[in-house]
């Protein structure tokens, strides 16, 4: 990402603080609030987190995502079983 100028960060902040803009420039303005924020608060995080704790962070995504995949996978089966009987009634 493109450095973000004092400019900006005033435009954004000034556009949230107003709340009667569009909601692509209120998407922007988020945006660039954002990429200050997040830059600075992960890296602090990490700092203070133990070994032990990254691993328990990093196993629970890892499970989540592998939930998250099986739901995916279950949904798009009962969604080709539905197809299927619907194509069978027809019949």
């Amino acid at each position: 990402m493109a450095r973000i100028t004092k400019k900006q960060i005033k435009e954004a902040a000034s556009v949230l603080k107003r709340g009667d803009s569009k909601k692509r420039e209120r998407q922007e303005a988020a945006s660039i609030m954002s990429a200050i924020g997040s830059s600075k608060g992960g890296q602090a995080r990490a700092e203070n987190l133990s070994s032990e704790e990254r691993s328990e962070i990093a196993r629970k995504g890892g499970l989540a995502r592998q939930a998250q995949a099986r739901e995916k996978k279950e949904a798009l089966a009962r969604q080709k079983a539905e197809r299927q009987a619907k194509r069978a009634a027809k019949k």
